[in-house]
């Protein structure tokens, strides 16, 4: 039987059921994160496609599949181990009474060169297992690269494999998220892809996969922003999360590390200080360049995959990054902004340009005294009635649950 006619029967026989690919690099605490929000989630099935490969193995020559061993096995090998654990998970998804199924497995990465893997390239994932399991909704699920670090050189089997370097987990990210987005656009299907912060809370990741709230991206100062800005933002996301899905970008730390190089740069410092981890200032330079490149292409990814952006503008001060995400949403996609800005006067007009019409669309106080739970209130409704009356072109218009082989 061709590749394309098992495709086409495994997609029939999940029709009807919500399929969620959960993907992203090695170490990131994929796993022990989901597992820990499908508990809180309503009706979800939850499939590790590694658990499936180990029983299929045995048909293929391999006795016992193991993480030590699965990177020396040939690829077309693995490849076929792959298909039936797939084809295994999709039996089971028919069968389950549960209408949202999750299926996790790392999708691209390198690791130093084999015989096996002349290139060091890990395929997870090939374009045809895509297309075999037709996802409604793929999911990478990232971690911060100081955290991913020190699970690294706390693995001695993954030591044995790469360089335990920023410059190696920068890469893994990059290669997961590519190796997703180009294989959806060269076997064209129209499948969302969200990149997703492991620091976000497991009712976010909830929300997001069930997919009964719009998604909405948090734009806000990062750059020297104080602990009570942090926390004012913090009460605008717990209230706004009751309606939407909100994704928020300091979730990932990368600003983090880029203000502490620059820091030990300027002052001629051999190490920079992240928390308490101390690295060579050598090691940051070599990812430096990447982990800038990915701060400004992981936001605007999260801004393409949202209905809307809020503006949480709690510093009457400008932001480079606030006014480059304000200007993506508006005129690359048209999707509506919002502004919270809890002060008497108003911001720039080239701001206000953007977020128009400002009127509506800038919530600011109107006395003294308004506090900020009120500024909260007022922007909320307004968020709803725009919903209402169909403002928000891309809600609730996502692809519906798998349809037949017409999907994929």
């Amino acid at each position: 039987m061709s590749a394309a006619s098992v495709s086409i029967i495994a997609t029939a026989m999940i029709e009807g059921r919500t399929v969620v690919l959960v993907t992203g690099p090695p170490l990131n605490g994929r796993d022990e994160y989901v597992q820990g929000a499908v508990s809180s989630c309503n009706e979800v099935a939850y499939y590790h496609l590694f658990k499936y490969m180990r029983q299929v193995a045995p048909r293929h020559g391999i006795s016992n599949l193991t993480r030590l061993n699965v990177l020396s096995i040939g690829s077309s090998t693995l490849a076929g181990i792959r298909r039936d654990a797939l084809l295994s998970i999709i039996t089971e998804i028919k069968s389950s009474t549960k209408q949202l199924n999750l299926v996790s497995t790392p999708a691209r990465f390198h690791v130093r060169a084999s015989p096996h893997a002349p290139s060091g390239r890990v395929d997870g994932l090939l374009p045809s297992d895509l297309q075999l399991l037709c996802p409604d909704l793929i999911v990478t699920i990232i971690d911060d690269l100081i955290n991913v670090r020190e699970r690294l050189r706390a693995d001695r089997d993954w030591q044995s494999r790469v360089d335990p370097s920023l410059k190696t987990l920068a890469s893994w990210r990059a290669d997961a998220i590519s190796f997703i987005d180009e294989n959806l656009s060269d076997l064209s299907l129209n499948v969302p892809h969200i990149i997703f912060a492991r620091a976000h809370d497991h009712q976010t990741f909830c929300d997001l996969i069930e997919r009964k709230k719009p998604i909405i991206y948090l734009s806000y100062h990062i750059t020297g922003a104080g602990e009570e800005e942090l926390r004012q933002k913090e009460q605008i996301r717990t209230r706004l999360q009751e309606h939407f899905v909100c994704l928020d970008p300091y979730t990932i730390k990368d600003w983090d590390i880029i203000h502490a190089y620059d820091q030990a740069v300027e002052a001629g410092k051999l190490s920079v200080g992240i928390g308490d981890v101390q690295l060579d200032v050598d090691e940051v330079e070599q990812a430096i360049d990447m982990i800038r490149t990915q701060t400004v292409t992981r936001d605007y990814s999260l801004i393409n995959n949202a209905h809307a952006t809020v503006v949480c503008h709690l510093s009457p001060d400008p932001s480079y990054g606030v006014m480059a995400e304000l200007i993506h949403t508006v005129s690359q996609l048209s999707h509506p902004v919002y502004v919270l800005y809890p002060f008497l006067g108003r911001p720039s007009p080239f701001f206000e340009y953007y977020a128009s019409p400002p009127e509506e669309r800038i919530i600011r106080k109107g006395t003294k005294n308004e506090d900020l739970s009120a500024l909260i209130d007022r922007l909320i409704s307004r968020m709803l009635q725009d919903i209402s009356r169909g403002v928000w072109t891309t809600w609730p218009q996502h692809p519906q649950p798998n349809s037949g082989p017409s999907s994929c």
